[in-house]
């Protein structure tokens, strides 16, 4: 059976993408969060998928958590960050049985899109901001994953490559933005970066294997009917070209191996057809 690809506007801004495929017998629901990439909001919005992947209003504690993903037959949840272009995009995924391999037909997966609706939706709030001690897990795991990318040496030298290439532009900024920034998040701000970006944020949910559709589609539009979306404006998602002349950097540590990264900048944004048909 040939796989189907849909996709469905649900909001200004959001859409419902579906791959339905009966070879799997797992599916995948997921969903990625783009902002424009900025250097103050970075580390806000880099730690929002790991805090909102492992507890939520419904499920505040790992406990409550495990307990709902055990019923789920086993489901998994995983989260991550990523830089594509200029903007910053944030990712929650879910990996469920199919319903078909369920006890009596259970839905399985309309359980777990019920599941992301409670994590990206219905955050653990405590008076108008996130828990203090669940914040500052996350900040300390993710001031891990940055030093993590500087002690390997592939990743940091592509990364300081790309900050030295790209001083001035969005694209040079890192995925995880700056320990200065992340030691100075506080559950305040990380809130108001969760409001920020449930309301301008671009959306896309995905489905991908054998599940009901229509039933996951009336989820999402129920949750999304409560929010009030904004339109990002246009020039936000613009490709920055500040030319400059030739740079170079280094960085010395007490390794006795180095790596070494070359880059390069063409110059100019090219244009769809650009890519696709090159001259």
């Amino acid at each position: 059976m040939n796989d189907s690809v849909e996709f469905i506007p649900l909001a200004p801004g959001v859409r419902f993408c579906t791959v339905r495929a009966s070879k799997f017998k797992t599916c995948r629901i997921s969903l990625a969060a783009a902002v424009p990439l900025r250097e103050e909001t970075a580390s806000a919005n880099a730690m929002l998928p790991f805090f909102a992947h492992r507890c939520c209003a419904k499920y505040p504690d790992f406990t409550t958590m495990n307990k709902k993903l055990a019923e789920a037959y086993g489901a998994r949840v995983s989260a991550g960050v990523e830089k594509v272009g200029e903007a910053q995009v944030m990712r929650i995924s879910i990996t469920c049985i199919a319903d078909r391999f369920a006890f009596d037909g259970d839905g399985a997966v309309t359980e777990c899109v019920k599941l992301l609706c409670e994590l990206f939706f219905h955050p653990h709030v405590e008076n108008g901001a996130f828990d203090a001690q669940d914040v500052e897990r996350e900040k300390r795991l993710l001031l891990e994953r940055i030093e993590n990318e500087r002690n390997d040496k592939r990743t940091y030298a592509l990364r300081r490559c790309e900050a030295l290439m790209c001083e001035h532009e969005a694209y040079g900024i890192n995925r995880y933005g700056t320990p200065e920034n992340v030691k100075s998040l506080t559950p305040q701000r990380l809130y108001e970066a969760w409001k920020a970006l449930l309301s301008s944020g671009r959306l896309q949910f995905n489905l991908v294997g054998e599940a009901d559709v229509r039933a996951a589609q009336s989820l999402l539009k129920e949750e999304l009917s409560r929010i009030e979306r904004e339109a990002t404006p246009a020039d936000a998602w613009e490709t920055q070209i500040i030319r400059a002349r030739s740079s170079h950097g280094g960085w010395k540590s007490g390794s006795l191996c180095s790596r070494v990264s070359l880059c390069w900048a063409i110059g100019w944004a090219m244009s769809r057809r650009q890519r696709i048909f090159p001259r």
